[in-house]
């Protein structure tokens, strides 16, 4: 899971974040977390790209699933987006990738 990091957040939202994070690490401990250290345009977004994504019979099905940001609509309040366009979550899936891999860190500033 890829997150913004603690440091772009507000101290109430740092808080939040902490527990949310805390809860998910506990439920699933499995689950590797990042914390991004630039923006993250796409927030709230899911994506599921088959496990060879990114190869030529990889970009031929998958799924994203994101919220549309609207500042003053609370989450769960706001309009989603899903798409099954395989370009679109390929994109999604090289853009968090990199994110991932060179705008990271694993672990959070408390």
């Amino acid at each position: 899971m890829l997150f913004l990091h603690p440091d772009r957040l507000s101290d109430e939202n740092r808080r939040i974040q902490a527990g949310i994070v805390d809860r998910l690490r506990e439920a699933f401990p499995g689950v590797e977390f990042r914390f991004a250290t630039g923006s993250l345009p796409w927030r709230g977004t899911l994506t599921d790209p088959p496990a060879d994504a990114g190869t030529a019979s990889g970009e031929e099905s998958g799924e994203a699933i994101f919220l549309v940001e609207e500042p003053e609509v609370p989450n769960h309040m706001r309009q989603a987006a899903i798409t099954e366009n395989e370009s679109f979550v390929a994109g999604l899936k090289r853009f968090f990738d990199l994110v991932w891999e060179y705008e990271s860190e694993a672990s959070r500033a408390e």
